[in-house]
């Protein structure tokens, strides 16, 4: 099985535990597989330098805000297992990505590209760097923000 097939497999299993929904998205992994695309990573490039061990939401998030011309986005990476990640893609799509230092050529990632005015509202209003979409009550998952509202095309 490939590291996609296996991604996307591991995302099923989760949404299928998560038992019946009961809001437009039972999981961030249900909203994942619903709306994300797949990336195929390489070896950090520079000028791009490595940034704070296990924090990528806060390291891809202030990466975003801070250069538009990077998207942040959030999903998840095959690294020995699946792992709810955050990375930027440029322009082109090409995956950044200042935390994870082993990513290799052929690193599979599987995520959702998110508007930077979005993230900027999200981490203003919460006043902490954290996932988008599994910190406390998501209101991408309860319906109360529209996927067209926060995600970029």
């Amino acid at each position: 099985m490939s590291d996609y097939t296996s991604l996307r497999h591991h995302l099923k299993q989760i949404v299928k535990l998560s038992g019946e929904r009961k809001t437009p998205y039972n999981s961030a992994e249900d909203f994942i597989l619903k709306h994300g695309k797949r990336f195929d990573g390489q070896k950090l490039q520079k000028p791009w330098e490595f940034d704070t061990v296990k924090q990528c939401f806060m390291n891809s998030q202030k990466l975003a805000m801070s250069d538009h011309t990077l998207t942040y986005v959030e999903g998840y990476v095959m690294a020995l297992i699946p792992v709810h990640h955050a990375w930027c893609v440029d322009l082109t799509g090409e995956v950044i990505d200042v935390t994870l230092r082993s990513a290799v050529d052929g690193t599979v990632y599987f995520g959702c590209k998110f508007q930077t005015r979005y993230v900027e509202r999200c981490v203003l209003r919460r006043e902490v760097w954290a996932s988008l979409l599994s910190y406390g009550r998501c209101p991408l998952l309860t319906g109360e923000h529209s996927p067209s509202e926060a995600l970029q095309k």
